[in-house]
């Protein structure tokens, strides 16, 4: 699969250098091509890591802990099941507070208890 996928990029990217070469002196081609290439290289390659299943770097809105894998000097993964019971990937930036706080959830988790993961939002008087 990976190979069908190298022989592709090849194969795209030897036609690409070809009309380059081809349509160098056309200024209209070249103010449409380039820019349109580079678009769709880069949606490439955002598509292909998210098929991948790659971990989003950022923090989780919220959603129930499942795992955590901590790679110390650089990053922690983080393992959460959403709203929809889809569980998603996490690469955080490492801090020994961020550490420590998940050995804690995750001795919570062994015991047996369910914990929801999430930024904390102040609560409201209770009026609402």
């Amino acid at each position: 699969m990976i190979a069908v996928l190298v022989f592709g990029f090849v194969v795209f990217s030897t036609i690409c250098l070809w009309l380059l070469i081809e349509q160098r002196k056309s200024w209209k081609f070249l103010i449409w091509f380039i820019p349109s290439l580079l678009v769709l290289v880069s949606s490439t390659y955002v598509t292909y890591t998210s098929i991948l299943g790659f971990p989003r770097i950022s923090i989780p809105e919220k959603g129930m802990y499942l795992r955590h894998y901590i790679d110390e000097p650089n990053w922690i993964y983080l393992w959460v099941l959403s709203k929809k019971n889809v569980p998603m990937s996490y690469q955080l930036v490492y801090t020994k507070k961020k550490h420590d706080s998940l050995e804690g959830v995750r001795g919570k988790a062994e015991e047996g208890k369910f914990m929801v993961l999430g930024e904390d939002t102040p609560q409201g008087s209770g009026d609402e």
